[in-house]
């Protein structure tokens, strides 16, 4: 980063909030000042390159539309507003939730976001409350060389029921950014859908994280949808904190020309007697152009009965380039769950089974160790407790996957038996 103009100056200009949220801002922009921009060296960061980004944007509150629907959500005792609004009239829940999921501190970019956002939505369900239909929120940017921070905070109460859709969308434009953070919180018994649609238009650079916690008994499903912006990072998490929680997390994403998409996912089973699936679908139009796409997956190496699935499926005319697929590290098995380039056509990957803990990772069989391998597949772990295979080792390109990785077109199988 060679400039930036979220100095001292720009940020005393912002509108005051309460105490609590202001020191909140306050530490965020300390945070933001000291942190360095994510670097390509680290697992997380390593497709997405943004050493020589400048952070030179003009503060822009972005236009938004709620809709309801229809309905009369006061009669429900539901709570949507714009977060501002929010923080003074339930001050007890926002300050209460805000930032508990995504922290300032995490990245550089999350400092940022906490420390000169203005606007977002908020929503909360109380107890044993079913939404029939779908809550939306639209929020448009229409300003060049401008920096937007969209902030959804949803809790849904124990038992409570919603549908609800976030939305970005913007003309083409020279050159902005958008720099979004989700937190959703999913009481014990609770039945949330979340939906974020993605159409920024050329010209904007999109950093996004996107993080669930899912109670006890609790369902959590969400679908990504990204079809713009020039650049795309987009992270999303869920935590299964209490037994019984069930997770599903969909993505489909569409890269034209130069676009450069990066989707990142965790599903982490904290809790035991949990289940998560997760199934990716993407496609990349130019083979000439830089376009990328990549994820993984986390599942603790907790020795506890858990069920995990993963899918990803991608199709491009190109040839084949599968994305390396990350290591087992302590406690936990990571397992890439990124797209590759496929000859004009959809497939479906299945990797092998291992069993959680970080000291056995199970390799598929008929591949070597990760300390004398020279390839690597997408959607496999071999690596064990300890390993980290060399950079050349990851990063070469298989003839055909090992025999434990399948193509077909059958489910995933049974993770963390």
């Amino acid at each position: 980063m060679t400039s930036t103009t979220f100095d001292e100056a720009a940020f005393e200009l912002l509108p005051k909030t309460t105490e609590p949220l202001q020191r909140m801002r306050k530490q965020a922009f300390e945070e933001f000042r000291v942190l360095p921009i994510p670097s390509q060296e680290t697992e997380e960061w390593r497709y997405t390159d943004l050493s020589d980004f400048e952070l030179s944007f003009g503060l822009h509150v972005p236009g938004g539309v709620r809709t309801t629907s229809g309905q009369d959500l006061d009669a429900l005792g539901i709570v949507f507003t714009d977060l501002d609004g929010a923080a003074e009239s339930h001050a007890d829940l926002v300050e209460r939730t805000l930032h508990t999921l995504v922290p300032t501190d995490r990245t550089k970019f999350t400092a940022l976001h906490g420390a000169f956002r203005t606007g977002g939505t908020f929503l909360y369900v109380p107890r044993d409350v079913r939404v029939e239909l779908p809550l939306q929120t639209l929020t448009y940017l229409d300003a060049d060389d401008a920096a937007t921070f969209p902030h959804t905070l949803l809790i849904a109460d124990e038992g409570a029921d919603v549908t609800f859709i976030d939305r970005f969308t913007s003309p083409d434009l020279t050159r902005a950014l958008s720099d979004a953070v989700v937190e959703i919180v999913v009481g014990d018994g609770a039945h949330v859908r979340y939906v974020s649609i993605q159409e920024w238009g050329s010209g904007v650079t999109h950093l996004g994280i996107q993080r669930a916690r899912v109670g006890r008994d609790a369902e959590f499903r969400s679908l990504a949808i990204g079809f713009g912006a020039s650049l795309a990072r987009a992270e999303a998490e869920t935590v299964l904190a209490g037994p019984g929680g069930f997770s599903e997390m969909l993505g489909v994403f569409f890269a034209d020309g130069t676009q450069h998409f990066d989707h990142r996912s965790v599903q982490d089973h904290v809790a035991p007697n949990c289940s998560s699936d997760l199934l990716y679908k993407g496609a990349l139009r130019d083979p000439r152009g830089p376009s990328t796409a990549a994820g993984s997956m986390f599942d603790p190496g907790r020795r506890r009965p858990t069920r995990c699935k993963r899918r990803a499926t991608s199709s491009c005319p190109s040839t084949r380039r599968p994305t390396p697929s990350p290591t087992s590290r302590s406690r936990r098995t990571t397992c890439g769950a990124g797209t590759r380039r496929a000859s004009g056509r959809s497939t479906t990957r299945r990797c092998s089974t291992w069993r959680a803990g970080g000291s056995r990772a199970r390799r598929p069989s008929g591949s070597s160790s990760p300390a004398s391998s020279k390839r690597s597949w997408t959607g496999s772990v071999w690596t064990r407790s300890g390993t980290t295979p060399s950079s050349r080792s990851r990063r070469s390109s298989p003839s055909r996957p090992p025999r434990g990785c399948s193509d077909g077109l059958g489910g995933p199988r049974v993770f963390g038996r």
